[in-house]
């Protein structure tokens, strides 16, 4: 299980996950998109790998992963837009920041080295 840091407060919404289920949501949806979703992730100045987890790019994660997301976070489709179906529950409070570092450092070189896993939800 890796250990993905979390800002101190968290947004009042996300009071009603304990520290350790939070952790244990944040592991299920790195297996989803860590080596996944390529022409996503940018890689900023300072070597850091990052996804924006948006409404598209959940929808999408899930839409991939109905099973698992049914599983680990209790997002199941059912709605009828047009003969398009589409997720009633979703897990909202996983949108936002997503990065890893310790991949490349600030010259672009791969470091491929320890990595720490970050996440910033959205505000």
């Amino acid at each position: 299980m890796r250990k993905t840091e979390i800002p101190e407060e968290l947004p009042r919404e996300l009071d009603f996950l304990y520290r350790d289920l939070w952790q244990a949501n944040l592991d299920a949806f790195w297996e989803l998109i860590e080596n996944h979703y390529e022409e996503e992730w940018r890689v900023e100045i300072s070597g850091a790998v990052v996804l924006v987890v948006d409404d598209a790019m959940l929808e999408r994660v899930l839409d991939d992963n109905t099973s698992i997301a049914w599983y680990k976070f209790g997002a199941y489709k059912g709605g009828d837009e047009g003969g398009r179906r589409f997720f009633l529950s979703r897990p909202e409070y996983l949108k936002g920041i997503w990065a890893i570092e310790g991949i490349y450092n600030g010259k672009m070189a791969y470091v491929g080295g320890e990595r720490s896993y970050f996440f910033e939800p959205e505000a």
